[in-house]
């Protein structure tokens, strides 16, 4: 699920287990934290770029800093969908 907002977007994912994101991935060179980062923030830059290309603007388009939360709770998982 996803929500975006005029300056910054929620994401609600669901990840696999560590394995099977090596086995996806292949070998990983970070922890697994910097990886999903890392992967988030190219994602975010190339958004980025691709709408501030299409709207002729500069600058950032979402709050700082990234921030993860895990839902481990049925009932903030239903508040957040």
């Amino acid at each position: 699920a996803y929500c975006l907002m005029d300056n910054h977007v929620h994401f609600l994912l669901r990840l696999k287990t560590e394995q099977e994101l090596i086995a996806h991935i292949g070998q990983i060179t970070e922890t697994i934290n910097e990886e999903i980062s890392e992967i988030f923030r190219k994602f975010f830059i190339s958004y980025s770029t691709s709408f501030n290309r299409y709207f002729d603007r500069k600058g950032n388009l979402f709050q700082r800093p990234f921030r993860r939360i895990k839902v481990d709770d049925d009932d903030y998982f239903t508040a957040l969908i």
